[in-house]
């Protein structure tokens, strides 16, 4: 699944930046994945963390791991 998402922020000055959102079952195999586009972290870790259901997401950039995002229940 990959969805185009563009959110402007208070603090882009070099414009967009590519993110990856991550879906992970309990045992940390990948579900999902999203890439999406931001205007710095801040704007991506909304956008990340508005994505959690009943998995965790973790949330990148390229290579750079920025956070992991836990569900309230994590059952899956």
């Amino acid at each position: 699944m990959t969805a185009e998402i563009l959110i402007q922020g208070v603090n882009s000055e070099d414009g967009p930046r590519c993110y990856r959102a991550v879906a992970l079952y309990k045992d940390g195999r990948i579900l999902h994945e999203v890439t999406f586009s931001a205007h710095g972290d801040e704007s991506a870790l909304v956008i990340a963390k508005s994505m959690v259901d009943s998995h965790a997401i973790d949330l990148w950039e390229g290579l750079r791991f920025i956070e992991q995002f836990e569900p309230a229940n994590r059952d899956a």
